[in-house]
């Protein structure tokens, strides 16, 4: 996610701020620091391990046949939206108590 966000911010800036690849890429290396990179990375890993572990518990709570799969189906995926969302704030702000921000 911080790549394509770069990546992003280096195309409007090329596009609309006129600068150039090189001056971008500089400028970012220069200000960007892995502190600012930690939370992404750290939340990325967090979400993935949430939704494998709902999404499983989901899985095995299904029953009655394809029917009953759809219906676990969709209230795994809001169950999982919800405990993103929810997890979020908190790790957000745990993020700025311990590392700053």
């Amino acid at each position: 996610a911080e790549r394509i966000g770069m990546c992003g911010g280096m195309l409007m800036g090329v596009t609309q701020g006129g600068i150039s690849p090189h001056l971008y890429i500089d400028i970012t290396f220069q200000f960007v620091q892995m502190s600012d990179l930690v939370p992404g990375l750290l939340k990325a890993v967090f979400f993935g391990l949430l939704v494998g572990v709902v999404s499983t518990h989901g899985g095995f709570r299904a029953s009655g046949g394809t029917t009953g799969v759809g219906l676990a189906t969709t209230r795994t995926v809001v169950v999982n939206f919800l405990m993103i969302f929810i997890s979020d704030v908190f790790l957000t702000q745990a993020f700025i108590l311990f590392l700053g921000g």
